[in-house]
């Protein structure tokens, strides 16, 4: 008996020391996107125990094959570095910073973003914001000085293609496009960011200058952000002039009273007025 109770609560022991074990093994969320020549190979998330790198999460990715996780990455499904003959290959950030240490140096934390992309180092990442029918598109871009000291700088995405919904547009020096007016109906809006590198393709493939947006990139019109001439719930400054102007249209004193009700009650006071003085006359 005390043989059977001694096993049972070693067993009891040991469950409670691997449960919890167990519970830590992947106790950290962080999301991957993996972005070839103008496409997604990959967008997810990996599950992870704390302490993991970059390297890990990128080896946890299913169904995506990534050499040289040990060191450097060169090639993701079958995509080389060094396809267009220069500095192209692949890059990563995290939380959209560029870091200075390799993938198996850069810690996570639960939440963090990984970015892996096939382009240049300068490759800008598009940030997009849209307020009174203007979108513009942004670039956090790093730059590095004689001694290696990184500096960010917020910059417009010149002269790219965006398209909103079938409509085409291009960037001015501010990153911006204005949206006609018909198509900014209200709900959600396709839209999508492109510039190609300035190199001959290979294989028919490009090399771009910018990121593509998310695949599925939607920007939402509200109500309240539509103008009184798109708004079909109410007529339009000019529409609401027509149709005033088209009514017969009566004289206004200016205190508020047309001509012809100002002129009946000056009458009327008049009338009073002089039977008042045939009366007394009387």
């Amino acid at each position: 008996m005390k043989k059977s109770v001694a096993c049972f609560t070693a067993l009891l022991l040991t469950m409670l020391v691997l449960v919890p074990a167990a519970a830590a093994a992947e106790n950290m969320n962080v999301s991957v996107r993996i972005v070839g020549l103008g496409e997604d190979i990959y967008n997810g998330e990996v599950s992870l125990a704390d302490g993991s790198s970059v390297g890990d999460a990128l080896a946890a990715v299913e169904d995506v094959e990534i050499v040289g996780l040990d060191s450097y990455i060169t090639t993701v499904n079958g995509l080389e570095a060094g396809l267009f003959g220069g500095w192209d290959g692949w890059n990563y950030r995290v939380n959209g910073k560029s870091p200075s240490v390799g993938i198996n140096d850069y810690v996570l934390t639960d939440g963090d973003a990984i970015l892996l992309y096939y382009g240049m180092f300068d490759m800008q990442i598009p940030e997009v914001s849209y307020a009174d029918g203007v979108l513009t598109f942004t670039s956090t871009d790093t730059t590095y000085d004689s001694s290696g000291n990184p500096t960010e700088q917020v910059n417009p995405i010149v002269g790219a293609t965006v398209r909103w919904d079938d409509a085409v547009y291009t960037t001015d020096e501010n990153g911006q496009v204005t949206i006609a007016e018909e198509l900014r109906t209200v709900g959600a809006h396709a839209v999508s960011i492109e510039k190609k590198a300035e190199n001959e393709p290979v294989d028919g493939k490009y090399l771009y200058a910018v990121l593509p947006l998310e695949s599925g990139y939607t920007v939402t019109v509200e109500a309240a952000d539509v103008s009184d001439s798109v708004s079909e719930a109410e007529p339009s400054e000019a529409e609401s002039s027509a149709a005033v102007s088209s009514e017969p249209q009566t004289p206004d004193t200016g205190d508020g009273l047309p001509a012809y009700t100002a002129a009946a009650l000056m009458l009327v006071v008049s009338l009073a007025m002089l039977r008042r003085a045939v009366r007394k006359t009387r």
